[in-house]
C-alpha cells in the first residue's frame, strides 16, 4: 500500500541515515560551518579540499568563518589541474596528503570534489563534511563513490559525509545547466515510482517511505530555471533525500538493479540444479530436494538479513544464494506431490495453494514491512523456511512414488468389480 504520508521531510530522512548526522539547508549560511564543524568533530582542525574557482565563490567565505571563529584550520587543499575529474589519480594525490596530518577534510565543490574527497577521506581514515555548491545530482549524501579507474568508471565502497551544509545563495548562482541536471535526475525517478506502485499493488515489493521520496519529481521548473529560492530549496531536499535513501540501504542505486537480476538469473541455475539433484542424488525423491532446499534458503536469508552495511559483494552473494534455493522447491513442489500422490490426485491441488500463497503473502508481506519493519518481515520470512522445512521433512521415509500402489488398487477395485458382474 501506498504510505499516506508519501514525503519526507529531510529530518526524518536524516534518522534513517547511517552515516550522515547532519544536514543543514538554507540562504548565507557559509558562516554556520565552522559551527557545524565543531559540533561533530570537536577541536578538531580542518582542512578545505576545493578547486580554485570555487575557493572564490564560497570558500574564502568559509575560511573566513573558521578564521573569525578561532577554530584552526590548515591551507587549503587546492586542485590546479584545468581538467580535474572524479579519477583514482586525483583520489590518491589527496589521500596522500590527508595521510600527513589528522584534520577533517572540508569538501567545497560539487560533484568531482564530493566524490574525490569522499573516497580519499575514507582511504586515509578521516570523516568529512561537505559543503555543497551545485544542485545536480544525489551523490553528496550517498554511500559511495563514483571514480574512473583503469578506464571505466567504477562505484567504490566509502562513507557517506558526517555532516551537509547546503547554502541556497550558492547554488542559485551556479550555472543554470547545472541545477537543470539536478531536476532531471528527479524527474528520472518518476517512472521508478510508477513501476513501484504496480509492484506494491501486487505484492511483490512494498513501498518503503523513505526511498519513495527520491521517486517524485519537483513540481516548479521554471522557478529553478529562475533560480527562485523555494524551487531550489526543494530541488537541493528532493537530492538529498534520494541520496539518504541509498545510505539507509547502504547500496548504490544500480546495484541493487544488478542484486535483483542475479536473484533471479540464480533462481533459474537453482530449478536446474534441484532437477538434477534429484534424479542424480536423491534417487527421484523431490521432497528430499525440497528439504535442503528450503533449510538453506533460510540460512541464506538470515545471513543477508544480519549482514553489516558496507559489505555489498556479500549482500549479493547471499541474495544470489536464496534465490538459488527458493526457487529449487517453486519449480519441484507439483512434481514431487504428483509422484507421491499421482497426478489425478494432486490434479489443481498444489495449483490452489501456490496462487492463494502468493496472494496472501504478497499482501501479508507488505503488511508487515508497512507496520512493523523489515526486521518483522524478515523474521515470517524466516518462519515460512522453518516451517516448510518440517513440512518435507514428513515425506522423508516416503517412497519414490506412489504409482506402484495406485495401480494395484486400480486392479484390486477391477477384479472386484468384474467379480460383482459375474
Amino acid at each position: 500500500m501506498i504510505p499516506s504520508r508519501l514525503v519526507l521531510s529531510s529530518a526524518q530522512a536524516l534518522e534513517a541515515a547511517r552515516e550522515t548526522q547532519v544536514l543543514e539547508i538554507g540562504s548565507g549560511i557559509l558562516s554556520q560551518v565552522p559551527e557545524i564543524f565543531r559540533g561533530q568533530f570537536g577541536n578538531r582542525p580542518a582542512v578545505m579540499v576545493t578547486d580554485p574557482n570555487t575557493f572564490s565563490a564560497a570558500g574564502s567565505l568559509i575560511r573566513q568563518a573558521f578564521a573569525d571563529a578561532g577554530h584552526l584550520m590548515r591551507e587549503p587543499f587546492l586542485f590546479h589541474d584545468p581538467d580535474l575529474y572524479a579519477e583514482r589519480r586525483f583520489v590518491d594525490e589527496l589521500r596522500t596528503a590527508l595521510a600527513g596530518h589528522d584534520a577533517v577534510p572540508v569538501a567545497v565543490g560539487a560533484g568531482t570534489l564530493n566524490d574525490l574527497t569522499k573516497l580519499a577521506s575514507h582511504e586515509a581514515g578521516h570523516p568529512y563534511l561537505c559543503v555543497a555548491t551545485a544542485a545536480f545530482m544525489d551523490g553528496y549524501t550517498a554511500y559511495g563513490a563514483s571514480i574512473t579507474h583503469r578506464g571505466s568508471k567504477q562505484t567504490f565502497d566509502c562513507s557517506a559525509p558526517v555532516a551537509v551544509v547546503a547554502d541556497l545563495a550558492v547554488i542559485a548562482a551556479a550555472p543554470p545547466a547545472m541545477n537543470a541536471w539536478g531536476y532531471a535526475d528527479l524527474l528520472a525517478k518518476v517512472t521508478a515510482g510508477a513501476d513501484w506502485i504496480v509492484a506494491d499493488f501486487l505484492g511483490m515489493e512494498p513501498i518503503e517511505p523513505l526511498s519513495w521520496t527520491s521517486c517524485r519529481a519537483v513540481g516548479d521548473p521554471d522557478g529553478i530555471r529562475r533560480a527562485d529560492p523555494d524551487a531550489i530549496a526543494r530541488l537541493v531536499e528532493g537530492l538529498m533525500l534520494g541520496g539518504f535513501a541509498m545510505q539507509a540501504k547502504g547500496m548504490k542505486l544500480e546495484h541493487s538493479g544488478w542484486m535483483v537480476a542475479g536473484f533471479e538469473i540464480s533462481g533459474v541455475v537453482g530449478m536446474l540444479a534441484a532437477g538434477w539433484i534429484t534424479d542424480r542424488v536423491f534417487g527421484g525423491r523431490g521432497a528430499w530436494t525440497c528439504l535442503v532446499y528450503m533449510a538453506l534458503a533460510g540460512a541464506a536469508m538470515f545471513c543477508f538479513w544480519k549482514t553489516p552495511v558496507g559489505y555489498g559483494a556479500l549482500s549479493a552473494a547471499l541474495l544470489c544464494a536464496a534465490g538459488f534455493f527458493i526457487y529449487g522447491p517453486q519449480a519441484l513442489i507439483g512434481i514431487a506431490v504428483a509422484n507421491l500422490a499421482t497426478k489425478r490426485a494432486a490434479a489443481g491441488f498444489t495449483g490452489i495453494f501456490g496462487y492463494a500463497s502468493t496472494l496472501v503473502f504478497g499482501v501479508g508481506l507488505g503488511w508487515l514491512v508497512e507496520k512493523h519493519g523489515w526486521n518483522a518481515a524478515f523474521d515470517a520470512l524466516i518462519l515460512c523456511s522453518a516451517i516448510g522445512t518440517a513440512l518435507f521433512a514428513l515425506s522423508w521415509r516416503a517412497r519414490v512414488h506412489g504409482y506402484a500402489e495406485h495401480e494395484a488398487s486400480a486392479r484390486a477395485g477391477a477384479g472386484c468389480r468384474q467379480r460383482l458382474g459375474e
